[in-house]
């Protein structure tokens, strides 16, 4: 699938607790953007540091406050959650104008 990010506002969400995961997602991220020519001035770092601060998700405030076009996460797993409850977090964000990428589905079907 082709996405033309040209004009939006790109989110790269990250979530860890220690340096060595939050680098590895960054890495990732910074690639992807490289890849398809996303300026970093479009693009917005949503971080969710386990442990740091318990009971609120980066995530609840976007759904509140969508400030991006499009949400790169690595992999759903990243979000720590069943996929049944990615599934439905991933239509929550959709249906305030927020597309989600998933990079491990997303490298999948690029290789078909």
């Amino acid at each position: 699938m082709k996405y033309n990010f040209k004009n939006h506002i790109v989110g790269f969400y990250v979530r860890g607790k220690r340096e060595r995961c939050i680098d590895e997602q960054l890495a990732e991220l910074f690639l992807f953007a490289m890849l398809h020519h996303i300026p970093s001035e479009d693009t917005r770092l949503i971080l969710d540091r386990i442990g740091f601060k318990e009971g609120s998700s980066s995530l609840d405030t976007l759904i509140s406050n969508p400030c991006v076009d499009y949400l790169i996460v690595k992999s759903y797993h990243i979000i720590d959650v069943k996929f049944d409850a990615y599934l439905h977090l991933r239509s929550v964000l959709e249906s305030v104008g927020i597309k989600v990428i998933d990079l491990h589905e997303y490298a999948k079907q690029a290789g078909e």
